[in-house]
C-alpha cells in the first residue's frame, strides 16, 4: 500500500515537471537560414543600397570544386542579394521579401562602405548596425574605391568567399583591425577621428588567370573629418600613416644605403608611439615620439653591416627617413584632409583637460595650426642570418 501511494506521487510528479520544461520555442532548421558573410552599402540616387553576400554551404568544397569562388562543377559558393531603400532597414526588408531564407547576420565578419556614401557620412547608416544585437560589432570595415558591391560579387584567388578575401586583407593590415566597434567608439569620442583601410580591385597579374579573375588590393588609408570621408592617404606615406598611428603591422620600409649603392629593406618588429601635448601661445605644439626596433630583411647593396660604425649610420637614415615621411603624412592630415586620425585633440583632452576646455567646440578650426615636431627613435636590433651580401666578396664591400 506504502509503496503504491509512493509510485503514485512520483508520476503526478513527474508529470506536473513536464508542464515547467521550456520548450525551443523559436527554433530554426539551419536549412531554413541564410548565412550573411559580408555586406556592402552604397548610395544609389537618393537611396541606400544594401548588398548582402550568403554562402551557399552546398558548394564549399567538395572534389569538383575549384578557387577563386568556384563551387562544385564551378559554380559560384556564394549569392549576392542586392536591394535600395530610404533607409538601410528598408533596403534589408526588400532583400528579405526576395531571399526564401531567413538573413542571419550574426556570421557576417566584414561590412564595406563606398567611398561615395563615405563622402556623405557614415554616422546615418551606423544605428541600422549597431541597434540589433544580432550583428557583430567585431565585423572588420573597410572603405571601397568604386561601388562596395562589386567587391563582393568579384572572382578572387585563394579564398571561397569574395568577402573573406576583403577580411584577411583588412585584418593583416593593422595590429587592431577597423570594426564597427572601433568606428561607433571613434565617432562618439572627442578629439579624434576614424581612420579606415581601403580596398580596391585591380586587374589580376597572375599568367594564364582567367579573364573575369581580379585581386583585391589594401595600399590606402581613408582619414575622416567626423563621420565624413575627407581624404585617402596613398602610396608610401600610408605605411607612414600607420606608423604614426601605432598600427604598423610588420611594416617593412625601403632605406637608401649611407655610402655606397643600393638599398636596404628593414622591417619593424616593435614599435610604439607616445604623443606629448604643450600649450604654446594661445595654440598648442605636439612631439611625435616613435620607438621601435627593427630587422634587416635584405641588403642587396654593397653597404657592410658588419663594420662597427655601419648600423648607427643607417639607424640614422632610417631614422630620418622615418621622421621626414611621418611629418610629411602629418602636414596632408592638416593642411589638406583637416583631419585628427591621430587623436591630438583627445591627447590634449587627456592630459591638458583645462586647456582642451577652452578649444573643444572649435577644435577643428585650431587642428590645423597645431605646430607639429617628430622623433624617430629606431634601433635594428638583428641583421639577419648573414652578416655580409650574398654574391659580393669583401673587396667590393663600402666598410
Amino acid at each position: 500500500m506504502v509503496t503504491t501511494l509512493r509510485n503514485t506521487w512520483l508520476i503526478c510528479f513527474i508529470l506536473s515537471s513536464c508542464v515547467l520544461l521550456a520548450g525551443c520555442w523559436d527554433r530554426r532548421e539551419i536549412n531554413d537560414i541564410a548565412f550573411v558573410t559580408g555586406t556592402a552599402l552604397d548610395k544609389d540616387g537618393g537611396e541606400y543600397r544594401t548588398s548582402h553576400q550568403i554562402a551557399l554551404p552546398g558548394q564549399l568544397g567538395g572534389a569538383g570544386s575549384k578557387g577563386g569562388g568556384g563551387g562544385t562543377s564551378g559554380s559560384k559558393s556564394w549569392y549576392t542579394v542586392s536591394e535600395t531603400g530610404v533607409t538601410i532597414r528598408e533596403a534589408a526588408l526588400r532583400q528579405q521579401s526576395v531571399v526564401p531564407r531567413l538573413l542571419y547576420t550574426a556570421h557576417r565578419r566584414v561590412v564595406l562602405f563606398s567611398d561615395e556614401l563615405a563622402k556623405e557620412g557614415l554616422a546615418p547608416v551606423m544605428d541600422a548596425l549597431g541597434r540589433i544585437p544580432q550583428n557583430r560589432l567585431n565585423a572588420v570595415v573597410l572603405i571601397t574605391k568604386g561601388p562596395a558591391r562589386e567587391v563582393l560579387d568579384c572572382n578572387v584567388p585563394v579564398e571561397r568567399l569574395p568577402s573573406e578575401t576583403a577580411r584577411e586583407l583588412g585584418t593583416s593590415t593593422m595590429k587592431q583591425p577597423r570594426t564597427i566597434r572601433y568606428l561607433v567608439h571613434t565617432l562618439l569620442t572627442d578629439g579624434v577621428d576614424p581612420s579606415l583601410p581601403v580596398i580596391e580591385l585591380i586587374p589580376s597579374q597572375t599568367p594564364g588567370a582567367d579573364q573575369d579573375q581580379t585581386d583585391m588590393r589594401v595600399s590606402d588609408i581613408a582619414v575622416f573629418r567626423e563621420s565624413k570621408l575627407a581624404g585617402m592617404v596613398e602610396g608610401d606615406l600610408a605605411k607612414y600613416l600607420l606608423l604614426a598611428l601605432n598600427q604598423a603591422r610588420n611594416a617593412e620600409y625601403t632605406v637608401p644605403a649611407p655610402a655606397g649603392a643600393g638599398y636596404v629593406m628593414v622591417q619593424m618588429q616593435e614599435n610604439d608611439v607616445n604623443l606629448v601635448p604643450r600649450p604654446d601661445n594661445g595654440n598648442f605644439s605636439m612631439k611625435v615620439e616613435i620607438k621601435g626596433k627593427a630587422t634587416v630583411m635584405e641588403n642587396e647593396s654593397n653597404y657592410n653591416l658588419v663594420s662597427r660604425d655601419n648600423i648607427p649610420a643607417l639607424e640614422r637614415v632610417l631614422n630620418e627617413q622615418i621622421e621626414s615621411h611621418v611629418t610629411e603624412v602629418i602636414n596632408e592630415l592638416q593642411s589638406e584632409h583637416k583631419s585628427d586620425a591621430l587623436g591630438f585633440g583627445k591627447t590634449i583632452r587627456e592630459r591638458l583637460p583645462e586647456e582642451w576646455r577652452d578649444v573643444a567646440k572649435d577644435w577643428h578650426e585650431v587642428y590645423p595650426d597645431v605646430k607639429v615636431t617628430v622623433e624617430s627613435r629606431v634601433y635594428i636590433e638583428h641583421i639577419g642570418a648573414v652578416v655580409s651580401p650574398f654574391g659580393r666578396k669583401d673587396r667590393h664591400l663600402v666598410q
